[in-house]
């Protein structure tokens, strides 16, 4: 009697090959039988492929046959529980986990571009050069930390002699972009944001000294290769530049 109770107190795991396993099963999964020897219940835990079981006949008498093609490849409705969406997910340009640095160079918007001319005057504005450090708030939405430095001449010329001035411009700007990332390699993008910027230097000639507020969006599309950089261009409007070019460089997933 003894002999038939322990018999059947244990699981039997029956390989393909027709070896006996004397066992306590813990786990079965998609792809393996997780167990212990029943002669060790205290001892380490045993892995074997469902693959390579045919069947396991439990202590309470049930059977379970395995089938070796569901077993190495996942059955119809065991597919459809795997997490497949989001092992997708995090292989795209742009996930939750998304934090990165950017440097890119504008088109100046100001006073009509890179260079106007007027009636005894001339103005340069070259840049913005931009920095953007960038952190993901959700899979779809990160918060942009923008700040900026321009340079700015100012000429006025007279009959007999001419003046200058020379001004530099920083900025600072927070924005927020929605990412429509649907690849690994490529993250389009739009953004709005705001900020103000500061016009400081020498003699104010042209009588723009001072702060001004930065303000508008714009699209985005950064082009990833096979490393974490990106080459990104932007169009849009940011109260000082209509189109920026760069690279986004220590990109974190």
């Amino acid at each position: 009697m003894l002999i038939s109770i322990a018999v059947f107190s244990q699981d039997l795991i029956i390989k393909r090959t027709g070896e006996e396993i004397k066992s306590k099963v813990l786990e079965v999964s998609l792809t393996v039988i997780k167990y212990k020897k029943f002669d060790n219940l205290t001892g380490p835990t045993f892995e074997i492929l469902k693959s390579d079981v045919f069947m396991i006949k439990y202590e309470n008498g049930t059977k379970d046959v395995i089938n070796a093609m569901a077993s190495s490849t996942g059955s119809a409705s065991d597919k459809s529980t795997q997490p497949t969406q989001n092992e997708d997910k995090s292989l795209l340009s742009f996930t939750d986990k998304h934090r990165s640095t950017s440097i890119a160079y504008g088109l100046s918007a100001l006073f009509g571009g890179i260079t106007s001319y007027g009636s005894g005057q001339s103005s340069m504005a070259i840049g913005p050069l931009l920095f953007s450090f960038d952190k993901a708030l959700s899979d779809k939405f990160s918060l942009s930390f923008r700040p900026a430095v321009m340079y700015y001449q100012y000429k006025q010329t007279g009959f007999y002699s001419s003046t200058s001035a020379s001004l530099f411009f920083g900025g600072l700007q927070l924005r927020v972009d929605y990412h429509f990332a649907t690849s690994k390699k490529l993250d389009p993008y739009f953004g709005i944001g705001g900020g103000v910027g500061y016009f400081f230097g020498g003699n104010d000639l042209s009588g723009i000294k001072g702060s001004y507020p930065i303000y508008g969006g714009g699209f985005g599309l950064k082009s990833y290769g096979k490393g974490k950089n990106a080459f990104l261009i932007e169009l849009g409007f940011d109260s000082y530049s209509y189109l920026k070019v760069g690279y986004v460089f220590g990109r974190h997933k």
